[in-house]
């Protein structure tokens, strides 16, 4: 488990973002390392909705 409200939370999202991309036949560690690369440059991360 973790120990804070914002670990949780933290979990929740990604659980959910790994499930979401799954579901999409998406690799999840190529879209989680965009969306980290996107947060460094400051740039809008790419959407987890289908066919976009």
């Amino acid at each position: 488990g973790t120990q804070s409200e914002d670990g949780s939370r933290f979990v929740e999202r990604i659980l959910t973002a790994v499930m979401s991309l799954r579901k999409q036949e998406r690799n999840v560690l190529d879209a989680l390392t965009a969306s980290l690369e996107a947060h460094l440059h400051g740039t809008p991360a790419p959407s987890l909705l289908p066919g976009t």
